[in-house]
């Protein structure tokens, strides 16, 4: 009876054994999943400033800037093509990511601008920063609907006359119809005109700004996306891979 009690206290205690090392094993390995999404890192050495968090972590791919930018710095940030060198000089200490995340941020995007430009007045145009693609706007939409308006109006007191006279008066006004008639025209032209002009402009001052911004945060030579794409031709016996890198 000793015997076996002391056989099966020997094969429990090497059962336990085998199973502290199994799991310091498995928690050796282990990788704890992390959160990213609502953590804040203080980037003290870059800043010198411990009281503002310095980048926000939204995903592990991107982050966005987390504390204030200095009002000189936003005010050049309007104009990147006129204000490399101010931006290059206050942005000099960022990191690159800090660099990547205020692009991000500042980036012109040129959807809702057409969209609302076709609302009209140079709304879409004044929503994404264009000032001058704005002000276009709001001047050919007043001159289009001003002439279509006079056009109208001129052609209204016609046929208020043509009835009053019973249409003894109709050659005396046909030059007047003719005047209504042409301001209408081109009333019409250059509210499709404006719309046209609508569409580009905003598609124009994206590349323009965007391009001038990543030029002066240094960001050039940043690899955007990289794609393999397999190449496979058994007629000609070539087999590969094709790169396609964008900046």
């Amino acid at each position: 009876m000793k015997k076996i009690i002391s056989i099966f206290a020997i094969l429990s205690l090497a059962a336990v054994t085998v199973l502290a090392q199994a799991t310091s094993a498995s928690d050796l390995f282990a990788v704890e999943p992390t959160t990213v999404t609502d953590t804040k890192k203080n980037v003290e050495a870059e800043t010198g400033n411990a009281q503002k968090p310095v980048v926000t972590v939204s995903n592990t791919n991107a982050q966005s800037i987390g504390f204030d930018l200095p009002e000189e710095l936003l005010e050049a940030i309007e104009e990147p093509w006129e204000n490399a060198d101010t931006i290059a000089n206050l942005t000099s200490s960022f990191s690159m990511g800090q660099k990547e995340a205020l692009f991000n941020d500042y980036a012109k995007d040129k959807g809702k601008a057409i969209g609302l430009n076709w609302v009209g007045f140079g709304i879409g145009s004044f929503t994404q920063g264009d000032v001058l693609g704005g002000v276009l706007g709001v001047t050919f939409d007043v001159l289009a609907y001003g002439s279509v308006s006079v056009g109208a109006g001129i052609g209204l007191v016609y046929i208020l006359a043509d009835a009053l006279t019973l249409g003894l008066a109709g050659d005396e006004l046909g030059p007047y119809i003719a005047l209504g008639g042409g301001l209408m025209l081109t009333g019409g032209i250059l509210w499709l005109g404006n719309r046209i002009f609508g569409t580009i402009r905003p598609i124009s001052f994206q590349k323009k700004y965007n391009s001038s911004l990543k030029s002066a945060l240094g960001l050039d030579g940043i690899v955007d996306d990289i794609s393999f794409v397999p190449v496979v031709d058994p007629v000609n016996s070539q087999f590969g891979l094709l790169t396609h890198i964008t900046f």
